[in-house]
């Protein structure tokens, strides 16, 4: 699960898709040969969630998010990330 996420983040921060090593010979070869800006021109999202749940399925307009984690740079101390760490887990 981490390398579809570490592979999303490289694709929101740069725009590009990227492949790893795990993408086979097959895989690579014919996304080489595939111009994929024209594969899918819209949002298809409805069209594939009718085709899977047979019915209308429906997206939001926004997709929230957490709010901006607090960090401070300058403080990484041990005590400080274990601060963190039991906040995080709700200690």
């Amino acid at each position: 699960m981490w390398q579809g996420a570490h592979m999303g983040q490289l694709r929101m921060l740069t725009g590009k898709l990227f492949l790893s090593a795990y993408h086979g010979t097959h895989v690579m070869k014919t996304l080489s040969q595939t111009d994929l800006s024209s594969c899918v021109t819209g949002d298809v999202r409805s069209s594939i969630g009718e085709a899977i749940f047979k019915k209308e399925v429906w997206y939001p307009e926004e997709n929230p998010s957490p709010l901006p984690a607090e960090r401070n740079i300058e403080d990484l101390s041990y005590e400080r990330l274990k601060e963190l760490v039991l906040r995080y887990i709700g200690k």
